[in-house]
């Protein structure tokens, strides 16, 4: 099952080792990254035609300290209902592969200089299928999302499955907070668990020192998040 390039997306969740292993000998990713990106355009998607626009529009101005009139907020959620899903289809198909081949890429200079001896394709191939418990979790969040009527702004900020800590936000949490929080993610730790194990095998180094590795480098990302949100916020 480990060898091949749909058998992988299983393995990696269910015998990581050995998948990683065979990654290693002959490094696939072209079907993790479309699985990726299909499962996270398709519950992007069906969550956007679910959102409560008024409230999302309403609750976004608030924290950013706008204040508008009930004629211009009307406008603003008319042109959000019509022409949003495309800026959130193209988040999913254009920004994260971008994101996920910059992630690979960060991660394969990182452990070259630890020196690991591996190809930018082993680097990406690794990265792909260490993500694929987000696709478990847009997988499981189907169901939720059209079990709902709408769906708020804060349930938009965390997301519909109660799988990270921003569960216990106050109702009164910044963007910050919130940002900060929804990081404790349930399938964000089972992705670290994942870069460890795949590093450390891929790049012929330590599970210490990928492990310490991989989790300094998800610090520095959800320290540069908080950050951005609190500027942008």
């Amino acid at each position: 099952m480990e060898d091949s390039s749909l058998g992988r997306l299983i393995g990696v969740l269910i015998s990581p080792e050995k998948t990683f292993r065979s990654i290693a000998e002959r490094p696939t990713w072209v079907l993790a990254l479309v699985v990726l990106v299909l499962l996270g355009a398709t519950a992007g998607y069906l969550v956007f035609q679910k959102l409560d626009m008024a409230e999302v529009v309403s609750q976004s101005m608030a924290d950013r300290g706008q204040q508008v009139s009930a004629e211009d907020l009307e406008r603003m959620i008319d042109v959000v209902e019509r022409f949003g899903w495309l800026g959130a289809l193209a988040g999913v198909l254009v920004i994260a592969p971008l994101a996920f081949l910059t992630m690979a890429l960060v991660f394969w200079v990182v452990f070259k200089l630890l020196g690991g001896e591996f190809t930018y394709r082993s680097s990406l191939s690794v990265t792909l299928h260490s993500l694929m418990p987000t696709a478990v979790s847009a997988l499981l969040s189907l169901p939720v999302v059209y079990s709902r009527e709408t769906i708020g702004f804060e349930e938009s900020q965390r997301g519909v499955l109660f799988s990270n800590l921003g569960v216990l936000a106050p109702k009164d949490a910044g963007p910050a907070l919130t940002a900060l929080l929804t990081s404790a993610d349930l399938f964000t730790l089972w992705s670290l668990v994942l870069f460890t194990i795949g590093y450390s095998i891929v790049g012929r180094v330590s599970k210490t020192a990928a492990g310490l590795t991989v989790v300094s480098l998800w610090i520095v990302y959800v320290l540069a998040k908080v950050g951005w949100v609190s500027i942008a916020g």
